[in-house]
């Protein structure tokens, strides 16, 4: 029987959360520049993630026509399904930033931690993890 207490319940379930400053990173695709609202895709970089509908200011349109295809960064007020890690979509702060993906700088990360303690190789140290575990062969 579908009474008040049914409906409140189901709206309860079906409601979007807001999150106030979210950011999210993927490949700026699909501008609608058409009519308002304004409005681009962006595509996460998981697997099987949809895209995200932003939506932007008309000032805007110019400096985001230029981020076409590119991976960028979008900040703003995300707006979320009941259950999923990616916004619905997101209401656009201010113009997407482009993220450059440098090997030469990513190269230079390396060693900077130490993931593996000292006087052991990395293969000694994840066979150590698997037998702790209860993984190893």
């Amino acid at each position: 029987m579908v009474d008040d207490a049914f409906r409140r319940s189901f709206e309860v379930a079906l409601k979007e959360r807001v999150a106030e400053d979210i950011s999210i990173v993927g490949c700026l695709d699909a501008i609608n520049a058409h009519k308002a609202p304004f409005t681009f895709s962006m595509y996460p970089k998981l697997e099987d993630a949809d895209r995200v509908e932003c939506r932007f200011p008309p000032e805007m349109l110019e400096e985001i026509a230029k981020l076409l295809k590119k991976t960028v960064k979008a900040e703003g007020r995300g707006y979320f399904a009941p259950v999923g890690i990616y916004p619905l979509r997101v209401e656009v702060y201010r113009v997407p930033r482009v993220l450059a993906w440098d090997p030469a700088t990513l190269r230079s990360y390396v060693g900077r931690l130490a993931l593996v303690p000292q006087g052991m190789s990395a293969r000694e140290y994840v066979e150590k993890n698997r037998m702790v575990a209860g993984l190893a062969d």
